[in-house]
């Protein structure tokens, strides 16, 4: 079976472009879904929270009870060589925000199914534009053979943000930068300006990225008995590890910001 020859490096404006906007009614699903919640810049990543497009839905399970879907996806970018720009004290910050999201290559994950299972994350895997591990190698003979788009939907509400709200991702970078030539030890600023924790270092390395990896091979855990198209529909529509029975409280990333040094997992 033929296949796409690899390009090895796909800028936003090219990921989007390449997105098939009829495939599984990709750009109607898109245009369905809320904002996208961008929480914090690290180093050359961006981190963002969004909402299922099930999100506040009744759920009704076999067992009788009912509960409320409360289904937030991550959806990562980082952007390739930035670090290194960043840091140079001779580049203008603002030229190098502008080479980054205008013209720089990029790495992009969402821990949602359909980039697993509607052959997302093989095509990321292939043409080297997946964002951290673990990579995937099963070709997706059922789902997508033709390997048609880029992107899952969350992935692409995300990248569309980011070209509209540049100015705020400008601002959070260069405080991460500011801070991190003044030598001060840290690990990620939110939107508001504020140092935030979002992972211990030990002797190993940086852990946070050690838990980015658990949790995806967590993700692939859960989903890998799936075998038919109505199992994963299934699923996108219970989600039944992300409800919540109508008398329990989840906290809302409001309320997580407000005490931002006792959440480790963000």
């Amino acid at each position: 079976m033929k296949t796409r020859k690899p390009i090895y490096s796909f800028t936003i404006q090219e990921l989007i472009d390449n997105r098939d906007g009829n495939f599984i009614h990709h750009d109607q699903h898109t245009k369905e879904l809320e904002s996208p919640v961008l929480e914090y810049a690290y180093a050359n990543t961006l981190k963002f929270k969004i909402k299922s497009s099930r999100f506040g839905e009744k759920v009704k399970f076999k067992d009788g009870r009912t509960g409320t879907n409360q289904t937030w996806y991550n959806v990562y970018v980082l952007f390739e060589d930035f670090y290194c720009l960043g840091k140079d004290k001779d580049i203008d910050f603002e030229d190098a925000i502008d080479y980054a999201i205008g013209f720089g290559d990029i790495h992009i994950r969402c821990n949602c199914p359909a980039e697993l299972y509607w052959g997302y994350r093989y095509l990321g895997t292939q043409m080297k534009y997946l964002y951290g591990i673990p990579r995937e190698g099963r070709f997706p003979k059922v789902r997508n053979p033709n390997l048609k788009g880029t992107i899952c939907k969350h992935e692409d509400a995300v990248l569309q943000f980011i070209l509209r709200n540049k100015e705020l991702i400008a601002k959070m970078f260069a405080a991460y930068y500011d801070r991190l030539n003044d030598g001060q030890s840290i690990y990620a600023v939110n939107p508001q300006g504020t140092t935030i924790t979002i992972g211990k270092k030990n002797d190993e390395g940086d852990v946070f990225f050690e838990r980015i990896q658990e949790e995806e091979q967590e993700l692939d855990e859960d989903f890998e008995e799936l075998d038919t198209l109505d199992e994963l529909h299934d699923m996108e529509e219970q989600e039944e590890d992300n409800v919540i029975g109508d008398d329990d409280h989840i906290a809302t990333p409001d309320e997580l910001w407000e005490n931002p040094d006792e959440v480790e997992d963000l």
